[in-house]
């Protein structure tokens, strides 16, 4: 009973001035339903299928291409290489990470304290100070 009275409203009241507004056809409430109906069933095809498990695989197996393949491999055992890579002298980065780096730490630490709203003269305190602690971090930049 109420879904026929909405489709009425819909139909006659509604979508009219939607359609004055937006000044393009809209479907009616039938239509809408029915392409919805569609595509839940499209998507329960889908699902439907993808759920079942597909037979050309697991019936057809795969012939080896390479004959190597078909021979048995001894496994050999990695517990020497395993030594040589635990014994290797970690290498240490040439410059350290940024979050690392002691020089950048204090402007890090102003420029968090600005807050959600700082003012023009806040942020332009905290650039200049990072500018001159870049000036005597690398002067060779400058």
């Amino acid at each position: 009973m109420v879904e026929p009275l909405l489709d009425v409203i819909s139909d006659n009241i509604i979508f009219p001035l939607m359609e004055k507004a937006l000044g393009r056809d809209i479907p009616s409430a039938a239509e809408i339903r029915r392409l919805q109906q569609q595509g839940e069933q499209v998507r329960s095809s889908r699902d439907a299928a993808a759920e079942e498990p597909s037979q050309a695989l697991v019936e057809a197996p795969v012939p080896s291409l390479n004959a190597i393949d078909d021979a048995e491999q001894a496994i050999e055992d990695s517990a020497p290489l395993r030594e040589i890579v635990e014994e290797a002298p970690m290498l240490q980065p040439h410059s350290p990470a940024p979050q690392d780096d002691e020089r950048n730490r204090e402007y890090l630490i102003r420029r968090a304290a600005l807050g959600n709203n700082p003012t023009q003269e806040e942020m332009d305190a905290v650039v200049a100070y990072g500018l001159a602690q870049h000036r005597i971090n690398f002067p060779h930049l400058y």
